[in-house]
């Protein structure tokens, strides 16, 4: 019974230790020029230079020159970025249960695992999506309510209305 026991301690060791490295959640984070980006983040692409930021499941949004994004959610499920000018291009692997979101104004491209640009202009509020690989869904805006899905080799560019002012 002794031999039993010195047996199945380490082994109950060896399966609990295994159980909480498969079930606890993966960290997960952004890099913008070699520096951690957290949540709420601010990141400007200087002038003639594209810049990556860089996750660390190997998904990656370059921003093209003067473009400007700010980091609007980051957990081990979900990874949202706001594109507050300019143009990305997102190359963004696939996780299941994972959701990536870009928005740009009032639209957001929901994201699957792909390859895909977002362009936003503020001033004149315009969108530009173009899908290279996979797919996504355009939603808000004045699109339809369960949104628009575009696949590899499709494009969408929409002008939004603007803003209603708010009553007091």
């Amino acid at each position: 019974l002794r031999a039993f026991a010195l047996v199945l301690v380490p082994v109950a060791v060896v399966a609990a230790a295994i159980s909480i490295l498969v079930t606890r959640e993966r960290a997960f984070d952004a890099r913008f020029h070699g520096a951690g980006v957290e949540v709420d983040t601010r990141i400007v692409a200087n002038d003639g230079l594209f810049e990556p930021l860089d996750f660390s499941d190997g998904s990656r949004i370059t921003l093209e020159p003067r473009a400007a994004a700010t980091l609007s959610e980051l957990t081990p499920k979900r990874a949202g970025l706001r594109l507050d000018g300019g143009k990305v291009l997102a190359s963004i692997h696939k996780h299941p249960g994972m959701t990536w979101t870009v928005s740009a104004g009032p639209y957001a491209v929901h994201v699957v695992g792909t390859r895909f640009s977002v362009a936003w202009s503020a001033g004149e509020r315009a969108l530009e999506v173009a899908v290279h690989e996979g797919r996504v869904r355009v939603t808000g805006g004045d699109l339809p309510e369960a949104g628009v899905m575009l696949e590899a080799g499709g494009r969408l560019d929409r002008r939004a209305a603007p803003p209603r002012p708010e009553s007091v």
